[in-house]
């Protein structure tokens, strides 16, 4: 995990220690919020499996296994194809309000993550300068002291990136299966183009990395100069 944040987020190894012990010391908002994003993923799923299931309900195609299974429950239960269609389709609407709800769940629990992780390191650095001697603060500039403090919300945002990463990652894997159930011979065409657009993205991640780099050392130098 250390290693991924460090190459993800460029972050310094004291950082990448801090944020994950206070990770670790949060970590019921992790559980909640990654529990939170994978039942949303399988809500979202659900909805595009219900809503195929009730397109297939009114063509003459050939029917699925699942098609099949809920053609079984629908003759048990006297519907019929309109009864099964709206049924379906309620369902999905069900199934995405949902998907809402528990997205909405993870991203309070990733937002309370973040504001503990940032008030706590702060409270760390202002401790830290409550023990400067006064030989210790005059070998640093003010605008040095201060900059440290407004570090503090680059931690907060490898926390959102990481969140929103995790979300996706998630998400895509339902996306995955669902294609495959739906098609095994698309399923091979999408994984091969994700191939070959992933080492593009590559390549643009690293300039990016790169620009976000000097994005951060300059907004520090900026800070340091207008408090100095």
């Amino acid at each position: 995990m250390k290693r991924l944040l460090r190459r993800i987020w460029d972050l310094s190894p004291h950082a990448t220690d801090l944020l994950v012990e206070l990770i670790r010391r949060h970590r019921k908002y992790v559980a909640i919020s990654f529990l939170a994003s994978f039942l949303s993923a399988l809500m979202e799923g659900t909805t595009l499996a219900l809503l195929a299931l009730a397109l297939e309900s009114l063509s003459n195609a050939e029917v699925s296994r699942a098609g099949q299974a809920a053609a079984s429950v629908s003759e048990s239960i006297g519907l019929g194809r309109d009864g099964v269609f709206i049924a379906l389709v309620a369902a999905a609407v069900v199934s995405q309000v949902l998907h809402s709800g528990l997205a909405f769940v993870s991203d309070v629990a990733n937002g309370s993550l973040q504001a503990k992780v940032e008030q706590s390191v702060r409270i760390r650095i202002f401790d830290r300068f409550l023990d400067f001697s006064y030989g210790e603060v005059r070998k640093h500039k003010v605008g040095q002291l201060s900059s440290h403090m407004d570090q503090v919300n680059f931690l907060g945002m490898a926390l959102n990136r990481m969140h929103e990463v995790v979300a996706q990652v998630l998400m895509l894997g339902v996306y995955t299966l669902l294609l495959f159930w739906l098609s095994w011979q698309a399923t091979l065409i999408s994984t091969a183009a994700m191939v070959l657009l992933s080492l593009v993205m590559r390549v643009l991640v690293r300039r990016v990395r790169s620009a976000a780099h000097g994005y951060k050392n300059s907004v520090v130098r900026v800070t340091e100069q207008a408090i100095e």
